[in-house]
C-alpha cells in the first residue's frame, strides 16, 4: 500500500520552515507570522522555537530555511543579516523597586553587564525567560533589564520607570539563512519579517 501523504490545501502551494530563539518567539514570531499570512497567504509556515545553537544546527542540516536570533556568530556557509536594533534598559516597578531580578539575555549581555557595573552581579531572583520576569515584576515589584519596545507600554502607563544613570546595552536582532539560498519564497518570508519589525508600536507580551 502506498505511504499516506499529507496534502496541502489547494491555496497553500509553498512551504517554509522558520525558527526563533526562545527569547524571541513572543511577540516577534507572532507578528512575523501575522504579516506573512496577510501578505502571502499561499505560503504555509512551520515554526520551531529552541536555543540558538540548536537552531543553527538545524539550519545547517537544511531542516530550517531561516532563523531569528540575538547572538548570531558568523558561521561558514550562512548569511547573517541584522533586521532590527534593540536595547536592554534598566527599569523598576513604581510600586516596589525590589527584589533585584536578573534576566539571562545571553553570554554577550552578561559580559557587558559585568564589565559595566562596579560590583558583582547580585539578584534575589534570576530568569532565563524575559516575559516570565516581566510578569513577575508587574505583579510583585522589582527591577531588571528588559527590551525597550517591550516595556514601553508600561513606562507610559506609569507601572514602570527607568532606573536613573543605569547603562544601556545594545541587543540587535538578526535573521540567518543559508548562503546562496535565494528562492522567491524565502525572500517573501524575510521581507515579511522586516515589515513586521519596522514599526514603532510597542511589543505586547
Amino acid at each position: 500500500m502506498p505511504e499516506a501523504q499529507l496534502r496541502l490545501p489547494i491555496n497553500l502551494s509553498e512551504s517554509v520552515h522558520i525558527g526563533a530563539d526562545i527569547s524571541l518567539w513572543n511577540p516577534i514570531v507572532v507578528n512575523w507570522l501575522n504579516q506573512l499570512t496577510h501578505q502571502h497567504p499561499s505560503i504555509t509556515a512551520h515554526t520551531e522555537v529552541a536555543a540558538t545553537e540548536k537552531l543553527v544546527e538545524q539550519l545547517q542540516l537544511g531542516n530550517l530555511d531561516a532563523i531569528v536570533v540575538h547572538q548570531p556568530n558568523y558561521y561558514s556557509g550562512l548569511t547573517v543579516e541584522q533586521v532590527a536594533e534593540e536595547k536592554l534598559v534598566h527599569v523598576r516597578s513604581t510600586e516596589s523597586a525590589l527584589p533585584n531580578l536578573f534576566i539571562d539575555w545571553g553570554a554577550d549581555f552578561k559580559n557587558k553587564f559585568d564589565a559595566a557595573l562596579p560590583v558583582p552581579r547580585q539578584a534575589a531572583l534570576s530568569f532565563n525567560l524575559g516575559p516570565l520576569a516581566l510578569k513577575f515584576m508587574l505583579s510583585r515589584g522589582g527591577n531588571g533589564y528588559f527590551r525597550t519596545r517591550v516595556v514601553e507600554t508600561y513606562l507610559r502607563s506609569g507601572q514602570l520607570e527607568m532606573v536613573p544613570n543605569s547603562p544601556e546595552f545594545s541587543y540587535p536582532i538578526y535573521v540567518i539563512y543559508r548562503a546562496g539560498q535565494t528562492t522567491s519564497t524565502l525572500k517573501n518570508v524575510i521581507s515579511s519579517l522586516k515589515i513586521s519589525l519596522d514599526t514603532d508600536e510597542p511589543w505586547v507580551m
